[in-house]
């Protein structure tokens, strides 16, 4: 079993090009969604990797929230819609924040 440094290290290792493809292919196999959403397209695999800022915790997060708004909408898959609707704050907007606090 990973230890918690090894799962934080997990979490914040940036991925990019052809292993991002493929993480997005295996996460649009896992998603328990009706249709298709094509992950992988230049617009889909853009916006995600914007929004999670390349990091895999992130991206599953996007995922996991874009996965349960689809499904509550009734849409099924996961559009550009969806995910700007999905109640998220990307990482970096949530460092500038905490920053501000302290």
């Amino acid at each position: 079993m990973a230890s918690r440094k090894q799962y934080a290290k997990w979490c914040l290792q940036l991925i990019e090009g052809e292993d991002y493809m493929r993480l997005l292919a295996s996460f649009e196999r896992l998603l328990p969604l009706q249709k298709s959403s094509n992950l992988i397209s230049e617009k889909l695999s853009s916006e995600i990797f914007d929004m999670s800022e390349g990091t895999i915790g992130e991206i599953t997060n996007v995922l996991t929230l874009a996965s349960i708004e689809a499904i509550k909408t009734g849409a099924e898959k996961i559009d550009l819609k969806i995910l700007k609707n999905i109640p998220y704050v990307r990482p970096s907007e949530r460092r500038r924040l905490t920053d501000k606090l302290f």
